[in-house]
């Protein structure tokens, strides 16, 4: 028996047990968390496509409309679907059962609540990226500013938690569109119609419309409006899941606090964007073209439409020594270009809508008549047909009404003698100023520019 070898086995190894994936993962591939997401998208997509004209090409006005569609659109829906999965321990009738999970209040609650915001915000981000590529191949000025998307996640974050935290609280079946309808009025119809409150307005983290695309906050009111914002859906968040519910007092408090300095400084948080404030020009051309610095690139499109006003007044005297599209008086030295502002209507995707309705508002900026000084040239018929001989002749209106066709289809036929009167009188106006030679033509437009801001109609030279 000595020879029999025995051999001994080694101890049998029990395979490693399963790892168990974050519950955080099946709310972020299933349920509703990705519909938020996919919704926030879809509703941004649509207003951004629908409304391409009114922002693409134009820093500003992109981020605005970002900012406005972030506050009254995805927040009111990121509450929404807060409130739908805020409800669904009621729906499941598993409310009491989970009272007594191993996992504590506030970690169920933020893993529940936290997958629902990121997909509202990813949808959000995704739109945001793409609208400002959309825009930066027609703009030639300035920069997005980083704290506007930084603003607005933290506001859709907050209006989920908010919102999951309501329909954690009530059982209403309708609670998840009720409260969207109730944000979007406190959100968008409030600030735009109350006025008996009016730095109320400025607790809704989106500027004023006149401010959203012009202005840049002071650098402490993105911290403001996060502290206002987050500190609201933090205090909710700790009063109904905190076992000492005091500490949400802390975070109410900051809210507070940023809430009331938002509602001291109003209008008084935003300063002009310092492109808005500068010009770059041309002075090879008399007048200068000048041109605010956020636009740059539109300066040689404004030279190119107005060539022929600028060749016609060549040698003129008494002009204004510039065209300006900044703010200007009553008194100002200046002719005043046509507003490039709102964007998309004036222009476009970077390009002048239309050059030569733009010409026409130029010349009429350099008439003595639209000095708005003296209301004795308007109602003087001899300087009136100057007036207009002059329009005529720099720049004719591409649009101009035609009276005398409306009056034949009315049947008024004394308005009718009266227009072929006065449309005869005013050819052989414009008939004059078009047969003098240049040098003659040159030094009358020197005298008829020299009248601007004159009263006396005997100083306008005869036609």
């Amino acid at each position: 028996m000595s020879g029999v070898r025995t051999e001994s086995r080694p101890p049998a190894v029990e395979p490693p047990a399963p790892r168990r994936a974050h519950p955080a993962r099946g709310e972020l591939l299933r349920g509703s968390a990705p519909w938020a997401g996919a919704a926030a998208l879809t509703g941004l997509a649509f207003l951004l496509v629908t409304e391409a004209d009114s922002w693409q090409g134009s820093w500003g006005e992109t981020q605005a409309m970002l900012q406005l569609a972030a506050i009254v659109i995805i927040g009111p829906l990121a509450g929404a679907a807060g409130c739908w999965q805020g409800q669904r321990e009621h729906r499941r009738r598993t409310h009491d059962l989970l009272a007594g999970a191993v996992r504590g209040p506030l970690a169920r609650l933020l893993t529940a609540a936290l997958p629902t915001a990121l997909w509202a915000t990813a949808g959000y981000l995704t739109a945001t990226a793409a609208a400002l590529l959309a825009t930066w191949p027609y703009t030639s000025a300035g920069t997005p500013r980083l704290t506007v998307p930084l603003t607005d996640v933290v506001f859709i974050v907050s209006m989920t938690l908010i919102g999951h935290v309501t329909g954690a609280l009530v059982r209403w079946r309708l609670l998840a569109p009720a409260f969207a309808a109730g944000a979007y009025v406190v959100l968008w119809l409030l600030p735009n119609t109350a006025r008996e409150t009016p730095a109320a307005r400025h607790l809704v983290p989106v500027a004023p419309e006149h401010l959203l695309a012009e202005s840049v906050p002071v650098w402490w009111q993105p911290l403001a409006t996060t502290g206002w914002t987050g500190g609201l859906a933090a205090a909710a968040v700790l009063a109904y899941t905190a076992r000492r519910r005091w500490t949400a007092l802390l975070p109410l408090a900051v809210a507070l606090t940023a809430g009331a300095l938002l509602m001291q400084n109003g209008e008084r948080m935003y300063r002009p964007d310092p492109l808005t404030q500068r010009q770059i020009c041309d002075e090879s051309v008399r007048p200068a073209i000048c041109v605010r610095a956020d636009y740059p690139g539109l300066l040689p499109q404004i030279k190119n439409a107005l060539t022929d006003i600028n060749a016609r007044l060549e040698g003129v005297e008494n002009l204004p020594a510039r065209f300006t599209d900044l703010d200007w008086g009553p008194k100002s030295a200046d002719a005043h270009l046509p507003s490039l502002t709102p964007y998309g209507q004036s222009v476009v995707r970077g390009r002048l809508a239309d050059p030569e309705r733009y010409a026409w508002e130029a010349a009429m900026a350099l008439l003595p008549s639209m000095d708005g000084g003296c209301d004795a040239r308007l109602e003087d018929n001899r300087v009136s047909r100057i007036d207009t001989a002059v329009e005529e002749w720099l720049a004719p209106d591409p649009w101009e009404f035609d009276e005398l066709s409306h009056a034949r289809a009315v049947g008024d036929t004394e308005r009718v003698a009266s227009i072929k009167a006065e449309q005869k009188a005013l050819d052989a106006v414009s008939g004059r100023l078009r047969a003098m030679d240049q040098g003659e033509r040159r030094q009358w437009l020197s005298d008829y520019f020299a009248t601007v801001g004159t009263c006396d109609m005997d100083e306008v030279p005869a036609l």
